[in-house]
């Protein structure tokens, strides 16, 4: 509750009234508006417009009346009057006045407009601005006059509407007032109110300090008592409050069976559909953390936030003098869940978890986690996990299929080209590097069990650093099916062409994962030797291409691999050589030897060989980034039986959109295409595999058996097919 809606309706009547009040008893009201306006603006530093009459009934509590009144804004707000009323009548007892006592008996307020808020700087309008008093013709400006003392006794409200309006955020809240009472006098106030906002029904009971501390002309701390109904929600506070230190101390406790129907209240639209929460907790009058804490969360649907998943039940629990503890229990996509953890303090900044458990059909985990906020945001910790199913996780978290685009219909006449695909691999967008200053991390990582792409991977270590925009991956290191893979990486997100640098090695590596990393058809079965070490510079995808330096290396030796895949990744060149692959099954690869050089954007491909059962491909060429073009030059063989045929080809021109042609023999402007005997003919890739492996050695492939001069009628099928 904000302390803007009790001091507007208790301090704007009062502070209006009774200047008004002291100055028109003795006077005809209507003839005396001038001097009533004056001491308002003295009092508040605002102007009091009284439009329409104002009347004076004597009896032995005079009423006086004023209708069509309007009392001004500060001067940042968002509109001219703080507060408006269709009348305002308020009662005065004549014996506190012989005493300079102004007692307003009641003050009622008829169809009122009061608004409340602050401005862009967070200062609240009802805070005002008082005027030094201008001495009187029978008083000297060293004398200081007799001051009169003002209390009221009730304040109703009759038909009003109050409205909040934050500057900071821009957020405004509009509550009706249907009947509203204020008891006052000399002691606490006391205020009870019904107000319907957003279709949600708010009733108020509370009990605070007196009006002169609620409007600031007594400094200190005043008591609170407050019982609140919103919608089926219900809030009591028991407590004190100091608007120096702006603090609330004392007991709060609270339910909410459906935290989404305050939603419309507060106008947060994205509340989450949390049920059955109950609440309670100590604030500590020095301020920091809450204690003697518990909550409570009922079973909850979590999908619109992660899909598939439920919340079970979530209890807090921070005991007077004893540790925290925080468990809870869910489903996701079907599957249990359930997490514990101790909470501690972690310096004077954050928050830790202690002790953490988390066990669930996709895998465990459990360590310790610190949550820091200053001097900026951190998490550091280190987290073990026995089991750790990424294929299940990503299976929940994918998105669905999109729909299926409508048939394309005929352009109208004159109707403008439709837009080209993009003519760039890389593109000019600048990569969020900013993201990387947003918080830091330092997280130690070991995964005993690691299932991902159908494979399981043992004994994953980790060490993520990122201090300050820079990040750092080392070291890094699984255990693959096939052999050890180690693995580092580091990016800095605070230089102007952030450097990222990458490395991986690994001796034995399944091939699949690599397929699927580049879009290729999955389904071979073989492992590659990688030795990748990449570094670059760029804020952008385009740049960090255009400075790439550093080498890759790939090695296969008898493996089988996807006919889909070398059918996807090699079918063009194969069809400009006038040969066809067959994409089912797989084919068995003697060797596959790769090594590419970057220097400032410019790939070179010095060793290049692909050599299967039914393919040899040789060759190399240039890939430059920078302009993304390629010049290459490849001879692909397609083995048919014992024979074979072959056209060398050469690729140009764009990386996206590559013009491929029949390369001239021997640069003299022919085409060659031969066929051969292969019967028996086992290439030899030992200086390629080497220069893949940057040098090492490393296995090499078994000798082919000779194979059987093939039958014409086998040679013809094979072409024609």
């Amino acid at each position: 509750m904000k302390k803007g809606w009790v001091v507007a309706i208790a301090a704007v009547p009062v502070v209006v009234i009774a200047a008004v009040a002291g100055v028109a008893l003795s006077f005809d009201p209507n003839g005396q508006k001038d001097r009533i306006v004056e001491a308002v603006r003295r009092a508040t530093g605002r102007d009091l417009t009284l439009a329409g009459p104002v009347r004076l009934g004597w009896s032995l509590t005079p009423t006086l009346e004023a209708e069509d009144v309007s009392f001004a804004n500060m001067p940042s707000g968002s509109r001219p009057a703080m507060a408006t009323a269709g009348r305002v009548e308020f009662q005065v007892k004549l014996l506190p006045l012989l005493s300079h006592r102004v007692e307003l008996a009641q003050v009622t307020l008829v169809r009122p407009d009061i608004l409340i808020e602050t401005d862009a700087n967070g200062r609240g309008n009802w805070q005002f601005e008082r005027a030094a008093p201008a001495p009187s013709a029978t008083q000297s400006p060293s004398t200081p006059g007799t001051r009169t003392q003002t209390i009221l006794d009730r304040l109703v409200v009759d038909a009003g509407r109050v409205t909040w309006h934050d500057g900071v955020t821009g957020r405004t809240i509009v509550a009706d007032l249907p009947s509203a009472t204020l008891q006052g006098g000399d002691g606490p106030v006391h205020l009870v109110a019904q107000a319907q906002s957003s279709g949600t029904a708010v009733t108020l009971d509370a009990t605070l300090g007196t009006i002169p501390q609620l409007t600031g002309a007594v400094a200190g701390p005043w008591p609170v008592k407050l019982v609140a109904a919103i919608g089926n929600a219900t809030l009591a506070v028991t407590g004190t409050a100091d608007p120096v230190a702006r603090t609330l101390s004392g007991r709060v406790e609270g339910a909410v069976p459906d935290l989404a129907q305050l939603g419309g209240l507060l106008q947060r639209q994205d509340w989450p559909a949390l049920h059955d929460i109950q609440f309670a907790a100590t604030l500590p009058a020095a301020g920091g953390l809450p204690q003697d804490v518990s909550l409570h969360l009922g079973a909850s649907d979590l999908g619109r936030y992660m899909p598939g998943a439920t919340l079970g039940h979530l209890s807090l629990t921070w005991p007077a003098g004893q540790p925290a503890r925080l468990d809870a229990d869910g489903s996701m996509a079907g599957a249990p869940w359930k997490i514990g953890s101790g909470l501690v303090p972690a310096g004077t900044t954050g928050a830790g978890l202690r002790g953490l458990s988390v066990s669930s059909a996709f895998g465990d985990a459990a360590g310790d986690l610190a949550v820091l906020s200053a001097p900026r945001p951190a998490l550091r910790g280190t987290l073990v996990s026995n089991r750790l199913d990424l294929d299940a996780i990503r299976t929940v978290f994918a998105r669905p299929a999109p729909a299926a685009a409508p048939a394309p219909t005929a352009p109208a006449p004159n109707a403008p080209p439709a837009a080209l695909a993009p003519a760039r691999v890389f593109s000019d967008t600048p990569l969020p590097w900013a993201r990387l200053n947003a918080a830091d991390a330092d997280l130690q990582l070991s995964i005993a069990t690691l299932r991902l792409g159908g494979a399981e991977y043992h004994n994953a270590t980790g060490h993520i650093v990122l201090q300050n925009g820079a990040l750092r991956v080392d070291p890094a290191s699984v255990q693959a099916p096939e052999g050890r893979v180690d693995f580092s990486a580091s990016a800095d997100a605070n230089a102007p062409a952030p450097p990222v640098a990458l490395a991986l090695r690994s001796a034995a590596f399944a091939l699949d994962p690599l397929m699927q990393a580049f879009g290729l058809p999955t389904g071979s079965d073989a492992t590659a030797e990688l030795d990748v070490a990449l570094h670059a510079t760029g804020a952008t995808p385009h740049a960090l291409a255009a400075t790439l330096d550093g080498h890759v290396g790939i090695a296969l030796v008898d493996g089988d691999v996807s006919n889909a895949a070398l059918s996807a990744a090699l079918g063009d060149i194969m069809r400009m050589a006038g040969a066809r692959l067959d994409t089912n099954g797989r084919s068995h690869v003697r060797c596959l030897a790769i090594q590419a050089d970057a220097r400032a954007g410019q790939i070179s491909l010095p060793a290049l060989k692909l050599d299967t059962s039914r393919l040899l491909l040789e060759g190399g060429g240039t890939v430059n980034l920078s302009d993304e073009t390629m010049a290459l030059r490849l001879r692909p063989l397609l083995r048919l039986g014992g024979a074979g045929v072959s056209a060398p080809v050469r690729l140009d021109g764009s990386i996206r959109h590559p013009t491929a042609a029949l390369d001239a023999a021997n640069g003299t402007g022919r085409v060659g295409v031969v066929i051969g005997g292969l019967a028996g003919s086992a290439e030899n890739c030992t200086a390629e595999l080497t220069a893949a492996r940057d040098g090492r050695a490393g296995p090499l492939p078994a000798e082919a058996a000779a194979g059987k001069p093939p039958k014409p009628a086998d040679l013809l099928r094979s072409l024609l097919r």
